[in-house]
């Protein structure tokens, strides 16, 4: 069995005219030959294959449909959950990138030319995408708690606002504080 080779960058990744052709793509009113002829006359000394620009083109595409679909689903998980999608959202986007992180490492696995410069970025992404996890979840209690103390702060005065105005005693301010609040 033949180890697969490693894959390289294309002319077009590497082509002095990359910038003019993914313009060209934005503006998305051009076809394939049209763009094609554009980037010839526009650069005479490159070598400018259409194939090439095809690939490109595809693989462009192919990234573009994948964020798409990431979009689309942050968006359901936005009108299913409301006011508390942004945790969903991000945990969605953070398994994600550890989705996509999996996905090179085993990509880089299967090369046997891997660089270690690959596998330190691959690593470096896993770990990023996992402290984004982190992250949110403490932001999300760090959140609740300070919701929850603001909560027990307006029912404290309200509470002491009731004891003044009924005249209750201290030690039944204090009982009710224990009971309704949880404090004491």
């Amino acid at each position: 069995m033949t180890e697969p080779k490693r894959r390289r960058k294309g002319k077009v990744h590497r082509a002095p005219y990359r910038a003019r052709f993914e313009e060209l793509l934005r503006d998305d009113c051009y076809t394939l030959d049209e763009m094609t002829a554009i980037i010839r006359a526009e650069f005479p000394d490159a070598e400018v294959s259409r194939s090439g620009l095809h690939r490109y083109d595809a693989s462009i595409r192919d990234f573009t449909e994948k964020m798409h679909e990431l979009e689309t689903s942050a968006k359901v998980i936005a009108e299913r959950y409301g006011s508390t999608a942004g945790d969903d959202t991000s945990t969605m986007l953070a398994n994600a990138m550890v989705l996509l992180t999996t996905d090179t490492v085993l990509k880089l696995n299967a090369n046997p030319e891997v660089k270690l410069g690959d596998v330190k970025t691959a690593a470096q992404i896993t770990k990023n995408a996992l402290e984004s996890k982190r992250v949110s979840l403490d932001v999300r209690k760090k959140i609740e708690a300070a919701a929850r103390e603001k909560l027990l702060q307006e029912q404290s005065a309200k509470l002491d606002k009731l004891v003044k105005s009924k005249g209750l005693s201290e030690e039944t301010a204090a009982d009710m504080r224990k009971k309704i609040l949880g404090i004491s």
